[in-house]
């Protein structure tokens, strides 16, 4: 709950500073084509995705990207599946080599019966 919590407060920080709009202007200078934008949307949420969980990641980049899609005509439906895909597969990818959301491993307990025997 924490990290959503600083994560809703990066995202209105974001916000206000009108990172969008910088955002935007920097998109349409790289490129004029949406399957530029998709492409670095992809390199961007895989990056993110790697180090962060996905429901933060989502809360953190949703204003960010969502105004870009529509600027370049992309459905919302498309892109909301773009950024579940990448970052369930940014989720996989993790260099320590856990997934999300799996009980740890380690902290193994003896049964009783194990022990009584």
């Amino acid at each position: 709950m924490l990290v959503i919590g600083a994560t809703g407060c990066l995202a209105w920080m974001m916000t206000a500073e009108q990172v969008a709009v910088q955002l935007a202007e920097w998109v349409k200078g790289v490129g004029h084509q949406p399957w530029v934008f998709l492409l670095l949307v992809n390199i961007a949420l895989l990056l993110l995705g790697i180090f962060i969980e996905p429901l933060p990641a989502m809360l953190l980049t949703a204003p960010l990207f969502m105004p870009l899609a529509q600027v370049f005509k992309i459905d919302t439906i498309h892109f909301r599946v773009v950024v579940t895909a990448n970052l369930a597969i940014a989720c996989a990818l993790r260099p320590w080599g856990e997934p999300c959301s799996s009980p740890p491993t380690w902290p193994r307990r003896e049964s009783a019966r194990s022990l009584t025997t």
